[in-house]
């Protein structure tokens, strides 16, 4: 019975590969990149078949085995990642009052796009409150000023209290922007696990193409093995 089945699935994968909308509904797929061993990425409609993804465009489908592919993302992160930096990331992070989540991969991105809303009324907050912390405190300055003989015990104590939060408000603040400017720069072009999906360094290549070279290196390797047991043979 396994043996059946084991062929069966073997045939619906060759006619898939020769005929890909076998396995898919004429209706229109979403399309992902597929990122493939550490250095290359395919971009078109898959299907989990098992221990493999089925990979197809218009006119071409082949099965890839799961454990050569890293990820399945969406193509506008990879495109993002492609044309961006960490540095880019990071800066962002200040400039927009967020942490940059959009650059790191997910499969839930509305979870990143609340994280980035969280960072961005944090900010802004912290920013207000210590805005509002430096008035008083110039207030409680101005009021020592303009008290008699220069001397009030209850200004001085108004203005020690107002600029004492001043400063825990403002070190707050910066403590904020920094750790979302640092953690901006590590997460860059990496999964919800922290793990470095390689996109600025892989080369993207057509179903076509790729599938050639897999061809190809299956052919040499089959060669090395059989002159590897010839060689053997004559050492026998």
């Amino acid at each position: 019975m396994e043996i059946i089945l084991k062929s069966f699935f073997t045939v619906i994968i060759y006619i898939s590969a020769i005929y890909p909308s076998f396995l898919f509904s004429q209706s229109e797929k979403e399309k992902k990149v597929i990122l493939i061993d550490t250095d290359k990425s395919i971009y078109g409609e898959y299907l989990d078949a098992g221990n493999n993804w089925f990979i197809r465009n218009d006119t071409k489908g082949i099965s890839i085995d799961k454990k050569r592919v890293l990820a399945v993302i969406n193509k506008d992160y990879y495109d993002l990642i492609k044309t961006k930096s960490a540095i880019k990331s990071s800066y962002e992070s200040l400039v927009y009052f967020d942490s940059s989540a959009n650059y790191q991969w997910s499969e839930d991105r509305i979870k990143l796009h609340n994280e980035n809303l969280f960072f961005r009324i944090t900010k802004i907050s912290f920013i207000f409150v210590t805005a509002y912390f430096y008035n008083e405190s110039i207030k409680a300055n101005e009021a020592i000023k303009n008290s008699i003989y220069g001397f009030s015990s209850g200004a001085e104590r108004r203005f020690n209290g107002q600029y004492r939060n001043y400063q825990i408000s403002a070190s707050l603040t910066l403590l904020t922007f920094s750790y979302s400017a640092v953690f901006a720069y590590l997460r860059f072009g990496r999964d919800s696990k922290f793990n470095n999906l390689e996109i600025q360094n892989r080369q993207h290549i057509e179903i076509e193409d790729f599938s050639k070279n897999e061809n190809e290196r299956k052919l040499n390797a089959n060669h090395q093995q059989n002159y590897f047991e010839f060689a053997m043979s004559k050492t026998i």
